[in-house]
C-alpha cells in the first residue's frame, strides 16, 4: 500500500505540473481563450489532486496515525513557488488585457484573484507532495 499511495500522489502532482506548463505555454503562444479555461480547469484540478494526496498519506501509512513531527525542511517549496508566483502573475496580467471583460463586477473580481488562488492551491499540493516524498522514505526505511 505504501507504493500504491506515492504513485497515486506522484501522478496527480504531475498532472498538476504538466496542466501549468501547458497554460504557461498557452500564454506564450498568446491563445487567451484556451488560457482562460486551462487556468480554470487547474484550480479545480489542483483542489482534487490536494484530496488525493492527503487521502493517498492514509493510504501509505495504513490508517490516519500519521507522523506530522518529522524535521523537514521547506525551503525547497518557497524557491519553487515564489518565481512560479510572479511568473503566473506577470504572464496572466498580460492575459487579462486581452480577455473581454464581463459585465458583472464579482466575475472580474474573482477572475483577477483566480490565478493567486491557483498558485497557493499548486503550492499547497506541492507542500503536500513534498512531505508525502519524506513519509514514504521514512516508511520505507
Amino acid at each position: 500500500m505504501v507504493y500504491l499511495g506515492y504513485i497515486l500522489s506522484s501522478v496527480f502532482f504531475g498532472s498538476v505540473i504538466i496542466m501549468l506548463l501547458g497554460y504557461l505555454f498557452l500564454c506564450f503562444r498568446r491563445k487567451t481563450s484556451a488560457a482562460n479555461n486551462l487556468l480554470l480547469l487547474i484550480f479545480l484540478h489542483s483542489f482534487f489532486t490536494i484530496m488525493v494526496e492527503s487521502w493517498s498519506l492514509v493510504l501509505m501509512n495504513g490508517g490516519y496515525d500519521i507522523i506530522f513531527a518529522l524535521k523537514i525542511d521547506y525551503t525547497i517549496v518557497l524557491y519553487f513557488a515564489i518565481p512560479l508566483l510572479i511568473f503566473v502573475e506577470v504572464e496572466d496580467a498580460i492575459l487579462r488585457k486581452k480577455i473581454i471583460r464581463s459585465e458583472y463586477g464579482v466575475y472580474n473580481f474573482f477572475r483577477f484573484l483566480l490565478p493567486t488562488l491557483t498558485m497557493l492551491l499548486i503550492v499547497a499540493a506541492f507542500g503536500i507532495y513534498f512531505f508525502s516524498t519524506h513519509y514514504f522514505i521514512l516508511l520505507l526505511s
